[in-house]
């Protein structure tokens, strides 16, 4: 299998090889809705997570699919005037990443499926 791909500034073009004898191909082109900024996280070739003081967000190429959360979603609000929050991520082990979402001092720790943005586990640390 061989794959490869570009990533510029008006998204991504990746072209795949799925067979041995390299006759059949799929590509797909796929314009994320803005440019990656420098220091998200590329945990695949067409996957990149971005993670800022107050949110993460993912964008998957080969779905040309996009999800994002805000701290405050980790904690079931939409709105908090006046708190301080703040998001880290911890770590990655296969699929799965980890955060850590602080909320006025409350802490959540959240697993979730990177690729999908889909929350495996949230909880009062």
């Amino acid at each position: 299998m061989e794959h490869s791909g570009i990533i510029s500034k008006n998204g991504k073009n990746y072209t795949q090889a799925i067979s041995y004898d390299f006759k059949g191909r799929i590509r797909w082109d796929c314009l994320a809705p803005e440019s990656p900024r420098i220091g998200v996280y590329y945990f695949d070739v067409d996957f990149f997570l971005d993670v800022t003081e107050n949110g993460v967000s993912g964008f998957d190429f080969s779905t040309c699919k996009q999800w994002a959360y805000d701290t405050l979603d980790f904690f079931g609000k939409s709105t908090c005037p006046g708190c301080q929050s703040s998001i880290l991520l911890k770590q990655q082990v296969g699929p799965e990443i980890t955060l850590e979402a602080s909320l006025n001092g409350e802490v959540r720790r959240i697993v979730m499926e990177y690729r999908t943005g889909r929350i495996v586990k949230n909880e009062e640390v």
